[in-house]
């Protein structure tokens, strides 16, 4: 099986832009507010009829304090839907008193945020079956002050933040968002159409994982062992993390050549930097990582394969002998 590096991925952040008002005759233009809403998308890539997870972080980063504030979040392609997830708000400064409705749109009263006040949260969204290429969620902090056409009543009245998630549409992809799980797998029948499964554990839920299985591209493996490469390629992605990740893959009994045993097989890997590497440490306890470096276990299921691998990058893998 051939294994590529983890590449990373930098989660999208959005920040507020402060924007001065010009001195001009007639009514003045509130300013907008030095606030800002960071939401890191749990995880980057999603299956349609899966669940989208954002880990939200909201401050006020002026001077000024925020009166009457209310916090909104609407995912565009069902505005009123009730969050499938929605953790509470934490208060890393301040504590205003708070009221949240989760049952249809998810909206905070959140009274007043003096400066510097910030609070974290995390929230999660089916995504329709029927949806393709992106899901997007707005998140909305807005002051009771705000919205007054021609009258500088605020320092800045609201700030929309959208976060964009990709939608995955192939068969072989059902990555979604997990409650308390760093758990993203592929799924479907192992045959001559899905030559193999994978799944992805990470001990920390907020790390943004996806896999991906049904890769025919080669991914640039130089490695003589690339001629005898089996299953399809999978391609996995994990941000700057620094633990072990789990990676399991099923590989189709079919695409195996006769007369190789699971004490023939092992991982190629193939790095985001072009780099190629095999993973043939056999690891001294499947549940567990090792001590250090990279290992595997290699198993038969039924007429199937199972690779069981401890990894500490992102990349493309597949099966080899």
């Amino acid at each position: 099986m051939i294994r590529k590096r983890l590449g990373r991925i930098s989660a999208a952040i959005t920040i507020g832009a402060l924007l001065g008002a010009s001195a001009i005759a007639g009514p003045v233009a509130a300013k907008n507010p030095t606030w800002v809403i960071t939401p890191v998308r749990l995880p980057v890539t999603v299956a349609p009829g899966k669940d989208a997870g954002y880990f939200v972080t909201v401050t006020n980063a002026g001077t000024s304090t925020i009166n009457g504030a209310t916090l909104t979040v609407t995912p565009s392609s069902t505005p009123n839907a009730t969050p499938t997830y929605f953790s509470g708000l934490t208060y890393t400064q301040g504590g205003p008193q708070i009221s949240c409705t989760s049952t249809g749109k998810l909206v905070c009263q959140l009274g007043t945020l003096a400066s510097l006040d910030s609070f974290t949260f995390t929230v999660a969204y089916n995504v329709p079956a029927s949806t393709s290429n992106k899901f997007t969620v707005t998140f909305s902090l807005e002051a009771s002050t705000g919205n007054v056409g021609g009258k500088n009543q605020s320092r800045g009245d609201r700030l929309d933040v959208a976060s964009d998630t990709t939608v995955n549409s192939s068969s072989n992809f059902s990555g979604g968002f997990v409650k308390d799980d760093g758990s993203f797998a592929t799924t479907g029948n192992l045959g001559r159409n899905n030559k193999q499964n994978s799944q992805a554990d990470v001990t920390d839920s907020l790390v943004t994982v996806n896999v991906e299985d049904g890769i025919t591209t080669d991914p640039g493996c130089t490695d003589p062992s690339c001629a005898h490469v089996i299953g399809e390629w999978t391609k996995l992605n994990v941000p700057n993390n620094q633990e072990y990740i789990k990676l399991t893959l099923n590989i189709w009994g079919g695409s195996v050549p006769g007369g190789v045993s699971e004490d023939d097989i092992f991982l190629v890997h193939v790095r985001d930097d072009g780099t190629n590497e095999t993973i043939t440490a056999i690891c001294a306890d499947p549940t567990a990582p090792p001590a250090s470096g990279e290992c595997i276990t290699v198993t038969k299921v039924g007429n199937n394969y199972r690779i069981v691998a401890w990894l500490l990058h992102n990349g493309a893998l597949r099966g080899t002998w």
